[in-house]
């Protein structure tokens, strides 16, 4: 049986980086273990909200991410030299197509574009293009009579394997696999506070080249914000990511598991420039994290 620095030199020989898959996952692990598809930490503004009837929403993602570790599961660095850059500019669009009463029916979709860089145990890659494709056809969204609870699910949500892949490169902007990641999304207001969240079950399908599938994960994103006026806003936001079952190798269990885990959270200052417009930059400082790369998320 191999050991676990010859797992992670078995990662940057053979197998590769799938850094922000879908959009901006912020997933590297040893061979694909760990990679999800779904962007966590992107959900901290409103969660629950959904466009009026026959209106769209043009959202516009841009995440900074460094890290200078690649933790094994002990939540120690594993592989010497490691250091990862990476620029992720994302838009998501959304529409909402009816409602009856208080519930509504839409969907949305998300492209993206990456740019990675990545030194590791002296080897060195690059990649630039467009990622994964997350589409959601079906969103039921929720808004209490008050309008104080705004929430909906996203039923049949999925990562589509858009992106570039090479099973011998060091970074790729894709993920060469789908992924299945059904979610609720919730926002409660009262007064000048604020209470968001999204959890998003995520089940990847397997490697289409290298018959590898990693596990089963839950993310929670999250936001406790304060309204100082009616166009600023102050909140502390995060999130907590726990894979939930192996990842596997050719039906195997791939070493121990090599299950993710991983914490964040940081301000985020929001402006509203009108109704419906805002800008939100946000930090997020990676914590208590295995199987994954640690490091530092700036959000805009």
């Amino acid at each position: 049986m191999l050991s676990m620095n010859s797992c992670s030199k078995l990662y940057f020989s053979s197998l590769s980086i799938a850094l922000l898959c879908g959009f901006f996952s912020g997933a590297v692990s040893a061979t694909q273990n760990g990679v999800t598809s779904y962007p966590i930490g992107v959900d901290t503004v409103l969660n629950g909200l959904v466009p009026a009837v026959g209106q769209s929403y043009l959202y516009s993602y841009s995440q900074f991410y460094t890290a200078s570790e690649l933790n094994d599961s002990d939540g120690k660095d594993s592989v010497p030299g490691f250091k990862l850059s990476a620029f992720a500019q994302a838009f998501k669009v959304a529409h909402t197509w009816g409602s009856s009463g208080n519930y509504t029916i839409g969907s949305f979709a998300v492209v993206t574009a990456l740019s990675l860089s990545l030194h590791a145990a002296g080897d060195k890659d690059r990649d630039t293009g467009l990622g994964d494709t997350i589409v959601s056809p079906l969103i039921l969204g929720y808004q209490n009579p008050e309008r104080g609870l705004f929430a909906y699910l996203s039923p049949v949500e999925f990562s589509l394997p858009t992106g570039n892949y090479s099973k011998n490169s060091l970074a790729n902007v894709g993920t060469e696999r789908y992924a299945y990641m059904p979610n609720i999304d919730a926002t409660w207001l009262s007064g000048n506070w604020e209470l968001s969240s999204s959890v998003v079950f995520e089940v990847p399908f397997r490697s289409r080249s290298s018959d590898y599938k990693s596990g089963r994960s839950v993310n929670v994103d999250y936001l406790l914000g304060y309204s100082l006026s009616q166009d600023w806003q102050v909140g502390l936001q995060g999130y907590s990511f726990r894979q939930v079952s192996d990842d596997r190798l050719e039906d195997e269990r791939f070493f121990d598991g090599y299950r993710g885990k991983a914490n964040a959270s940081g301000p985020q200052v929001r402006y509203t420039i009108k109704p419906g417009v805002a800008i939100v930059a946000k930090y997020q400082k990676e914590f208590s994290v295995e199987n994954r790369p640690e490091g530092d998320k700036f959000w805009v």
